[in-house]
């Protein structure tokens, strides 16, 4: 069973990390969260994989599925 990326997966423009820290207070902390966009080569790399995924569904899903994965500490501004 494949799953077919969302209209909001397709676009992603932004990931999220957020950290949770054990601390022994009282007072609640306020804190805002990361956006980290990802640098041009990396965009430009998931797009490319975006089309290619795309021509593979299209060709009948023959052949191994592409694959991408993002490498958080080079990829992210």
């Amino acid at each position: 069973m494949t799953t077919q990326l969302g209209s909001v997966q397709q676009k992603i423009s932004c990931v999220f990390e957020t950290a949770v820290l054990e601390e022994q207070s009282s007072k609640p902390w306020l804190w805002a969260r990361l956006d980290r966009k990802p640098n041009k080569i990396a965009d430009r790399k998931f797009k490319k994989f975006q089309t290619v995924h795309k021509q593979w569904i299209k060709d009948g899903k023959e052949g191994t599925e592409p694959t991408f994965t993002w490498d958080v500490l080079k990829d992210f501004k």
